[in-house]
């Protein structure tokens, strides 16, 4: 077990490293990458995951054609992202744009909007100004509309044949009958989890997000000790998922399984919330799992 840092006065920024490290391991493993945290407002982070992903795909695809090998056999990497909805309206462009990256950003759905809404606008607009003269002047959009703009955002094919990525993105609620009705309420995520392929972890204090990685002062354990990356998997897989998912032994057939499980839950569960019936059965959901859905919209970047 190892203590990583961030302590900006020693210029220590080992929990950065740590993740940074531990996305080029896991990349070359190509098995699975769990992230559950408080914020996931770190774009540098999504951009090195797809970097890595990038060079291991050609590398493959080089190797490839001398073996024979198909698209198809390309080992992919799974990854599973669970957050929670963002505690403020001024996080949810840093969350959009860092999920828009991977291409998850589908359920950001104010932000979305608003950034299309933007886009729909004429580039230019005239002015009259005096004797009659019009004049044209350009239109400027927000700094965070602009950014957004430029973000490349791989959609699901892309995802997988270009970056050999398969990825999830899911918020926590529970559900239960209260008085006349069936009610939803957020399970709100403060937990900082990293496990990769069953061979390491790390758990602490650091978020997702520039504060954590390079200002305030963070503390996280890590360790290679296969043991606890495969008991935390199972037990907090089991516990999000109604005991449903949990990895079996955590073979890539397995993972795989367990991916495609994981979304067709989180895909019932989003049915039953959504349902009009007061059947139990119809409106129960089974375990915690969601997608991230979240309607609102800001222009301003908080920290």
């Amino acid at each position: 077990m190892q203590i990583v840092l961030t302590q900006p006065e020693e210029q220590d920024k080992t929990i950065k490293e740590t993740y940074f490290r531990a996305v080029t391991q896991a990349s070359l493993a190509a098995g699975y990458l769990y992230v559950e945290n408080q914020y996931f407002q770190y774009e540098e982070w999504a951009r090195h995951l797809l970097a890595e992903r990038k060079k291991v795909v050609a590398a493959w695809k080089a190797g490839s054609v001398k073996a024979g090998k198909s698209l198809e056999d390309m080992p992919v990497m799974h990854v599973f992202i669970v957050i929670p909805v963002p505690e403020r309206a001024q996080m949810v462009p840093r969350t959009h744009d860092t999920l828009a990256g991977l291409g998850q950003h589908a359920g950001m759905t104010g932000q979305n909007k608003m950034i299309d809404d933007y886009n729909k606008q004429p580039k230019t607009r005239h002015v009259r100004g005096g004797f009659g003269i019009t004049n044209e002047v350009e239109v400027k959009l927000p700094d965070v509309v602009q950014h957004a703009n430029g973000i490349n955002k791989p959609g699901v094919m892309t995802l997988e044949s270009e970056f050999g990525l398969k990825v999830s993105v899911a918020m926590l609620n529970v559900s239960a009958f209260d008085k006349d009705r069936w009610r939803y309420r957020e399970i709100y995520i403060h937990s900082k989890l990293m496990l990769v392929d069953d061979v390491f972890m790390t758990l602490g204090s650091a978020n997702l997000n520039q504060r954590s990685m390079a200002v305030d002062s963070e503390i996280n354990i890590a360790t290679d000790d296969h043991r606890v990356a495969r008991d935390l998997r199972k037990r907090v897989w089991r516990m999000h998922s109604g005991g449903l998912v949990d990895g079996g032994s955590g073979t890539k057939a397995e993972i795989v399984s367990a991916f495609g499980n994981w979304g067709k839950l989180m895909k019932d569960n989003r049915g039953k919330k959504n349902s009009y019936s007061e059947n139990s059965a119809d409106k129960k959901m089974t375990g915690f799992l969601l997608p991230l859905e979240d309607k609102r919209s800001s222009t301003i970047r908080l920290g």
